[in-house]
């Protein structure tokens, strides 16, 4: 699979608290130049085992914006809510085709709830193509 440092959000990024964590990047897609964003796909996966002494679940959310800041942000693609025992390493959140409607920024929103994780790194990006 092909990885664009440019088009990574967050690469092992821990997530520990509850409530809304954004990855460590955006994406300004007026960067990209002439490049074509509608043939790329959202990948967002589990990079470290989550643990947590609660009951956790966590949820990601694809965000876009027209203000670098986010504010306005429209979700355009989520998760479901995934219970902590099925965040082990290597285990995939999303791998889908962008979706219509976005604007100049793009992130990656992870939202902790029920309870706090005690481990946990999540990895999203942007590529070309996926394995099936």
């Amino acid at each position: 699979m092909f990885r664009d440092n440019e088009l990574i959000f967050s690469e092992a990024q821990a997530i520990t608290s509850t409530g809304d964590t954004a990855a460590t990047k955006s994406i300004d897609a007026v960067k990209g130049g002439d490049a074509t964003y509608n043939e790329l796909f959202l990948q967002m996966q589990v990079a470290e085992t989550v643990t947590s002494a609660g009951s956790a679940t966590v949820q990601a959310r694809f965000e876009t914006s027209d203000a670098s800041d986010f504010t306005g942000a429209v979700t355009l693609f989520q998760t479901g809510v995934i219970p902590k025992a099925t965040l082990v390493a290597g285990y995939v959140l999303a791998k889908t085709r962008l979706p219509l409607g976005m604007k100049r920024y793009s992130r990656v929103v992870y939202n902790v709830g029920t309870a706090a994780l005690t481990a946990g790194k999540f990895t999203a990006f942007l590529t070309p193509g996926v394995h099936n």
